[in-house]
């Protein structure tokens, strides 16, 4: 059991213990579908607050789950990814982790960049969702697509990987020169992303309806998909995703983000 406090008045979160571990697919969906009825009584109180002034109320919510605690900044993300593309975009490229490793230290990092990007409002909203782990679902369904893609390339670097066209490259020591290379090389290659539906459901290089899809000539057409998997925040991630946005933008690949989160990693 896990119980979180968030105060509006204060605008103060309490942090989460640890939830337990091990889920499915269909537990996911289901949690998702339980938070989503939380997620209107979170925004309820803030609605009215914009209308009136309201006694100062604590919300303690207290939540079941079976896995362990989600990062806190990719829970920011997804939240922001729901506002708009461009946001969730805004947010990964300025978030950077913190050198010290806290639930203090991380939540800060967070409101840093977030407050930069939301209204007053909008920040309380985040606050409150961050407090009842809302997208935490979303969040796991990340670590169990990054395990299984583990283990299918048995990729064992943290830094992460990008994938395209059946290849799969470590970025190592070198993200920027890997991500580069790969998706050159896929290019030169004449490889395109499959266009029709049979294809589409059966490929391992179109897309996920969950993944983030760079804006960008690419995501219009049939140019190949290169997939970043790096944590976000990590300096990995800053390094590829800026050689992938700006061949996406040129409309030479599509460039698809998905956030690497390994199991244990809160």
């Amino acid at each position: 059991m896990s119980t979180i406090s968030y105060n509006h008045a204060t605008d103060i979160v309490t942090p989460s213990a640890t939830w337990p571990h091990l889920c499915d697919v269909s537990e996911l969906l289901a949690m998702a579908t339980a938070t989503s009825a939380m997620l209107l009584l979170l925004a309820l109180p803030l609605s009215a607050r914009a209308a009136s002034t309201l006694a100062p109320k604590n919300i303690d919510v207290a939540l079941t789950a079976r896995w362990s605690r989600t990062p806190v900044e990719l829970e920011a993300a997804e939240f922001l990814a729901e506002e708009g593309g461009r946001l969730f975009w805004s947010f990964a490229e300025a978030y950077r982790s913190p050198s010290v490793s806290s639930d203090k230290a991380e939540l800060e990092a967070v409101e840093a960049v977030a407050s930069g990007l939301l209204s007053p409002l909008g920040l309380k909203l985040l606050r409150s969702f961050l407090a009842a782990h809302v997208f935490s679902p979303r969040v796991q369904l990340w670590r169990q697509l990054a395990s299984s893609e583990h283990e299918a390339h048995s990729m064992q670097d943290a830094n992460g990987w990008v994938r395209a066209c059946g290849k799969v490259r470590s970025l190592g020591s070198s993200p920027a020169e890997t991500a580069a290379k790969l998706a050159d090389e896929v290019v030169a290659d004449g490889c395109t992303m499959p266009t029709s539906l049979e294809e589409q459901e059966t490929s391992d290089d179109v897309p996920l309806a969950v993944d983030h899809v760079y804006p960008g000539g690419g995501a219009q057409s049939s140019a190949p998909m290169v997939m970043l998997c790096a944590p976000l925040g990590s300096t990995a991630f800053g390094l590829a995703h800026e050689v992938l946005a700006k061949r996406a933008a040129t409309g030479a690949v599509t460039y698809a983000y998905r956030p690497l989160v390994l199991e244990g990693e809160e």
